[in-house]
């Protein structure tokens, strides 16, 4: 699966469902149904993934990180309470 392909369903599915923004695991099940692997259990997926046709997780995973750096209503939950805490943080180092 192409880099364009994999950024795209997983644009998608980012739009679709907000629990796919903060659990990459999610995700990638949630991709791995799309591809028609409803029946597979988690073992069969993860050490088969090139066998079926899934994109390494990692490219899943910078693929979401970089969406959401783009478009930032695609970020999820935690991303939104992280920056709040480092600026709390940031304030607090400076006085």
């Amino acid at each position: 699966m192409d880099i364009q392909n994999v950024q795209r369903k997983v644009e998608l599915l980012l739009i679709a469902d907000a629990k796919c923004r903060d659990d990459d695991d999610y995700l990638y099940c949630e991709l791995a149904k799309q591809l028609g692997l409803n029946n597979e259990t988690f073992g069969t997926v993860f050490t088969n993934r090139a066998e079926l046709g899934l994109p390494p997780y990692e490219t899943v995973r910078r693929t979401r990180q970089k969406l959401q750096h783009d478009r930032p209503e695609l970020r999820g939950k935690r991303v939104k309470a992280r920056a709040e805490a480092e600026e709390v943080f940031r304030e607090y180092a400076v006085s």
